[in-house]
């Protein structure tokens, strides 16, 4: 009698147990944000979104109509710094990620802890190195995460 040697059933259930597990697992992308805004002459606009340590979110930005915007990623305690600086004109704030005088950009982001972070999109000037706004702008902003 020979006796027929193969993988065990309960090898190849565990397999696919695990290719489940891990396939299912994998964090589905989702749009966000899809719109064009006005941002009026010397203003600015903002998208807060709250990540994860680890959690990555993509960036589609663009002009669409008028000059080139400054755009910046800060975490919490620099949107409150940000809001600060344009309101009093003094003062500073720090970008984890920074776009300026631009008329557009694609980038990702990843967050380095849990907090909620703003994407914000300058018409207002009083940045160093930035843009010079003159009116109104248009843009287009997608966000995916």
């Amino acid at each position: 009698m020979s006796e027929k040697k193969g993988i065990p059933a309960w090898v190849v259930i565990l397999i696919i147990v695990i290719v489940f597990v891990v396939f299912s697992n994998q964090t589905q992308k989702t749009t966000l944000v899809e719109e064009t805004i006005v941002v009026n002459y010397r203003s600015y606009s903002r998208y807060p979104f709250t990540c994860s340590v680890g959690a990555t979110v993509e960036f589609e930005v663009g002009v669409t109509n008028g000059r080139p915007i400054d755009i910046y990623v800060v975490d919490s305690d620099d949107y409150g710094n940000f809001v600060h600086m344009m309101s009093s004109q003094s003062g500073s704030f720090s970008s984890i990620i920074t776009k300026k005088n631009t008329l557009g950009s694609r980038f990702d982001f990843k967050a380095s802890r849990s907090d909620t972070y703003y994407l914000i999109l300058n018409n207002a000037g009083r940045v160093e190195g930035g843009a010079t706004p003159l009116g109104d702008v248009s843009v287009y902003v997608k966000i995916i995460g």
